[in-house]
């Protein structure tokens, strides 16, 4: 009976109805279940290294990353610049969250950064909490509650909310998409 079940949620969530498929949590899913299979959940790099200039970053700055065919949206990525040429990066299920080269962010067809309206020292606070996080596991299925394991958009969300800025409002998944839609930043050239 447990088998069936199971096998039935499945199979709606690989192919809802068209109105349940609108449901913003079975729509990630879905959407989920389809690339992951298919090792595309952050997209498919196409060969065509953007042109994106890193060189005034600043600790705390949001940068975003696009390949065709991710999982949950059109940006498929976002790591925190935390300084040094270096980002942390919540995206690896056998390393968890590490840190990463920036010129690594090269590799998606397109890149935006993003700088968080707030303080200088808080921003910098946002990024020494991030390097903080590097060790920790990666769940993209994670809820924001759980403070055990991360995924790359929910870290970055969850840094900024420890010094009181509320990028987006809660709900059980924050994905890139959310973050660039958050009134409280702007992309920087």
């Amino acid at each position: 009976m447990a088998g069936t079940l199971v096998l039935s949620w499945l199979a709606v969530a690989m192919c809802p109805p068209a109105w349940l498929a609108e449901l913003p949590t079975l729509a990630l899913i879905h959407s989920v279940l389809r690339e992951v299979p298919a090792g595309n959940l952050n997209g498919e790099f196409h060969g065509q290294p953007n042109h994106a200039d890193f060189t005034h970053l600043q600790p705390g700055d949001i940068i975003v990353c696009h390949n065709g065919g991710g999982g949950y949206g059109y940006w498929t990525h976002a790591v925190l610049y935390v300084g040094q040429g270096q980002a942390v990066d919540a995206n690896d299920f056998v390393r968890g969250t590490e840190l990463k080269a920036v010129h690594a962010y090269q590799n998606y067809d397109r890149v935006i950064v993003l700088r968080v309206a707030a303080p200088a020292r808080a921003r910098k606070q946002a990024a020494d909490d991030a390097l903080a996080a590097v060790g920790k596991p990666y769940d993209p299925f994670a809820s924001l509650t759980d403070v055990h394991s991360t995924y790359c958009s929910k870290l970055i969300w969850q840094v900024y909310r420890r010094e009181g800025i509320l990028l987006q409002q809660a709900r059980p998944w924050i994905v890139p998409d959310d973050l660039v839609r958050s009134p409280l930043v702007q992309p920087i050239p």
